[in-house]
């Protein structure tokens, strides 16, 4: 999967032993949720486990953001995959709450990458 980062957004990804673990960055919303969507796709193929989205460097998200994770995880679970987002600010928690999808909220997360495993390109 190519590296992304358009204007104040950004993704990296990595490969862990029990799934991929993106960590996004900046500002989430209709310009840039295809981006995201692209990421999510694209860890959705590997085979691994897990998705694991961190959004600690998250500094806005929008309903965009949310529909993608939304889709990504009725994705997942439709074929037995786990889905999480961890580390999220407040302001992603406060929307989170406000629509009612903080099942989205997951506090495990794969361990970290062993000199084996690959890393994804970085923004």
């Amino acid at each position: 999967m190519p590296g992304v980062k358009q204007g104040l957004f950004g993704v990296r990804g990595e490969l862990r032993r029990h799934g991929t673990y993106l960590r996004l960055s900046g500002e989430l919303d209709m310009a840039t949720s295809p981006f995201l969507e692209t990421w999510l796709q694209g860890a959705e193929c590997n085979g691994n486990n897990a998705i694991v989205v961190d959004l600690e460097h998250v500094t806005f998200m929008d309903t965009s953001g949310l529909h993608a994770f939304l889709r990504a995880a009725e994705r997942a679970g439709g074929i037995g995959r786990d889905f999480a987002i961890v580390k999220a600010p407040a302001v992603v928690r406060r929307l989170l709450q406000i629509t009612g999808t903080t099942h989205l909220l997951g506090s495990n997360t794969p361990s970290r990458p062993r000199a084996s495993e690959g890393q994804m390109s970085s923004r």
